[in-house]
């Protein structure tokens, strides 16, 4: 299982060259994990940038993958990555969130690539 970070997420939604060639990655929906941070990250950004109806086609799309929730556990391990790596809430969250579900984490922020079990698209 993999999770998709939204920066992923954003850079194959806007056809960005980081991502180019590997529509693959999007194919199997059973097999991506989706954390409930990143749902918020990307819907906030397409709704931004392409409004309401982009927005909830787009959440549909990412709901058809395995959303996991924010619980306490999760909360619990973010503190400790986001004290020991310096991340940021969202960040710690997500990635917390693919330790927890033995997920890789797949992602184009520098500060996550740093974590074990993280690797780029």
């Amino acid at each position: 299982m993999m999770l998709l970070d939204s920066s992923v997420w954003v850079e194959h939604l806007t056809a960005g060259p980081r991502t180019a060639g590997k529509e693959g990655l999007f194919e199997h929906p059973e097999s991506i994990l989706v954390s409930a941070v990143n749902l918020y990250e990307v819907g906030r950004y397409v709704l931004r940038t392409s409004g309401q109806a982009v927005m909830e086609e787009v959440l549909l799309h990412m709901e058809e993958c395995h959303v996991a929730p924010v619980d306490a556990q999760v909360g619990r391990l973010a503190i400790e990555l986001a004290t020991a790596n310096g991340l940021h809430m969202a960040d710690a969250l997500i990635a917390a969130t693919a330790l927890l579900h033995g997920a890789t984490l797949v992602t184009l922020d520098a500060e996550l690539l740093a974590l074990p079990g993280s690797r780029e698209p």
